[in-house]
């Protein structure tokens, strides 16, 4: 908690420590956040990069090098998330007496992607958790590995220049800068009530 409501003073201190190797630490954050996906929910996505941006425009950050190594970490990311899940979607989803991973689960996948592949792929990087999930999945129904790797490296780029954007425009503003702390506290707790509110409404609607 005390990570998340000091994201700018803890992105000041790793710049005035290590220079230029934040850069490669911010990338190296966002490749598990999208490579290894039971970490990703519990990894400052957009806040992160949100923040970087505010921190960037007081002087502190070079806003072209956090769109790079965050472009860079999240495409790489996509890229061992989709193998992981090539190589163990055989193996996952084998237990036909699984609710989540079972052949038909599969196929409801393969076609999905055959359908919606790259739209999905590209609206994913927009929403927390899903972005974690999403590279496996697409590995794992066999979706064209090319085509997984041209949505992704789009939206990997319009995600970070976007969020980085917006915390450099926004950042400036003396109310955001006063409260940015709370402000990424808020947009966790958005994200966690909506996905429980998600689940939960899904829940009623089979009963």
């Amino acid at each position: 908690m005390e990570l998340f409501t000091n994201l700018d003073l803890f992105l000041s201190h790793m710049h005035d420590t290590y220079g230029l190797w934040l850069y490669v630490v911010l990338g190296l954050i966002f490749f598990l956040e999208s490579g290894v996906f039971f970490t990703g929910p519990f990894l400052p996505g957009d806040s992160l990069l949100f923040v970087a941006g505010a921190t960037a425009a007081a002087g502190v950050l070079d806003p072209w090098a956090v769109i790079l190594g965050s472009t860079l970490g999240a495409l790489f990311g996509n890229i061992v998330g989709f193998l992981f899940g090539a190589w163990i979607g055989k193996r996952l989803f084998t237990h036909e007496s699984s609710k989540w991973f079972n052949q038909e689960n599969l196929q409801k996948a393969k076609l999905f992607f055959d359908k919606h592949g790259g739209n999905a792929v590209a609206l994913a990087r927009f929403i927390p958790l899903i972005r974690s999930l999403i590279p496996v999945v697409a590995g794992s129904s066999k979706m064209n590995f090319m085509l997984f790797n041209i949505y992704s490296a789009l939206s990997a780029l319009a995600w970070t220049c976007i969020s980085t954007a917006l915390g450099y425009w926004l950042g400036s503003i003396p109310f955001i800068k006063d409260n940015l702390s709370w402000l990424v506290v808020g947009s966790i707790l958005i994200v966690i009530v909506g996905i429980l509110g998600s689940a939960v409404y899904k829940k009623r609607k089979e009963k």
